[in-house]
């Protein structure tokens, strides 16, 4: 399906952002280059900012955006913003919001931000990505204090990355960095180091715990650089929810904590949970599942092989004299 995408410079934009009735996709002309904006503007206080993971290129066309149909959900204005550097080559899946030779994203994307906040007139800011997503996600939630950041499975150091997508990023993004010079010579690398320097945000971080590359690479050294009096600021979720690999959280596990972000009293992490589990204890108690067929026939076979094998031991017993 093809998306209209209404061609404005940045000053219009913010203009009709302005617009609590503002819906529509955007391409912003900004120094010098085009970020794709996705908008659901509402009359609420909080505004929800997704940014999306990687993109298989075969499969769908630019742009595209995170949080599909998070607006259905929330009472927030919901504004997706695609990366802007997966336009270099059909082959890049994933940049990471972090910007290319020419348009430096991690550098203009932080003063478009402060500006949407003011447009929408947001008191609360929202951050929500998964893996690319949830590396942008993070480090730009971290840029703006006071706001919270929802990551799902998110990479939190390039470096630690499997080289073929590192790879990929620097030969169509970065082609005049050689090979010796580190790519955190141009760009932010570690959202682990931005957070050791600081933590004026707040961060909820649910990861996949079946995913070991991201637990070993990702997640342990973002909770170890952690100073204790920061973890007041960051809710971490490791959980298994029957998928191995980098599957991401099925959104049951990450809309609520999207839902009490939006509905809390605060930013605050506590305040964000407590919420959280209100809604939980208020929420009517789920039937339990009808079981699946293919498990249900498996118990089925388990318990004839069992009785079977019952009567086969009986048989084989002997009797004993009741004299």
């Amino acid at each position: 399906m093809t998306t209209d995408v209404h061609q404005v410079d940045d000053e219009r934009f913010f203009q009709l952002v302005a617009c609590p009735t503002c819906v529509g996709v955007f391409g912003v002309q900004t120094a010098g280059g085009e970020i794709p904006f996705q908008v659901t503007r509402r009359e609420s206080p909080v505004l929800v900012i997704t940014f999306a993971g990687a993109i298989d290129r075969r499969k769908y066309t630019l742009p595209q955006f995170g949080g599909a149909r998070v607006d259905e959900y929330v009472s927030a204005s919901v504004v997706g913003i695609a990366d802007p550097s997966l336009a270099r080559s059909p082959a890049l899946t994933a940049a990471w919001y972090a910007g290319h030779e020419g348009f430096e994203t991690q550098q203009i994307l932080p003063g478009l931000i402060r500006r949407l906040v003011s447009a929408c007139g947001a008191e609360r800011v929202i951050f929500v990505g998964g893996s690319v997503g949830g590396f942008a996600a993070l480090y730009y939630s971290w840029l703006l204090p006071g706001s919270i950041v929802i990551a799902t499975n998110p990479q939190t150091d390039l470096d630690r990355y499997p080289l073929p997508h590192t790879d990929r990023y620097r030969r169509y993004c970065r082609r005049n960095l050689d090979r010796q010079t580190p790519l955190s010579s141009v760009i932010t690398t570690s959202v682990v180091s931005c957070y050791t320097e600081r933590f004026e945000n707040t961060v909820i971080y649910i990861q996949n715990a079946a995913d070991p590359l991201h637990v070993r690479d990702h997640l342990a050294p973002f909770l170890a650089a952690v100073d204790l009096p920061d973890h007041e600021r960051l809710l971490a979720r490791l959980g298994y929810w029957g998928q191995a690999g980098h599957a991401q959280p099925p959104s049951r596990e990450w809309l609520p904590w999207l839902e009490a972000a939006v509905a809390s009293p605060s930013s605050a992490a506590k305040d964000i949970q407590r919420t959280r589990r209100e809604s939980v204890r208020a929420a009517p108690k789920p039937q339990p599942p009808s079981p699946d067929g293919e498990d249900h026939r498996l118990a089925a076979a388990i318990v004839d092989q069992a009785r079977a094998l019952e009567v086969e031991t009986d048989a084989r017993s002997p009797v004993r004299s009741t004299s």
